[in-house]
């Protein structure tokens, strides 16, 4: 099965796994992907499933999207602004791109 991104364009990643990231006085390891793009660029489900949205204890929106068949999760962090909730296509708008939380610690 192949998967294209979730997001229409073309951007440069800006830190990919286990780069360091440093806000707000707390410098991370990083567990994830990001994308250099602006603020508000719309955000899209990969697949069929649910979307389940919220804040986590570092301030950053999130978005998941389980698969219908539920063995996948797709997480979208740090958005600026949600989009669909609950059941949702291939290709539907679940999130705008953001800035939001502070990376996760993982270490000193």
């Amino acid at each position: 099965m192949s998967y294209r991104l979730p997001f229409d364009g073309n951007y440069p990643v800006s830190c990919d796994w286990n780069c360091h990231k440093s806000k707000g006085g707390i410098t991370a390891q990083y567990a994830g992907v990001d994308w250099a793009m602006s603020i508000g660029t719309p955000l899209y489900s990969l697949e069929a499933g649910t979307v389940t949205t919220g804040t986590d204890q570092y301030g950053a929106l999130w978005a998941n999207v389980k698969s219908t068949d539920g063995k996948r999760d797709w997480q979208y962090l740090h958005l600026s602004k949600f989009g669909h909730t609950g059941r949702v296509d291939p290709n539907m708008h679940v999130g705008f791109s953001g800035n939001s939380g502070y990376p996760i610690v993982t270490g000193k």
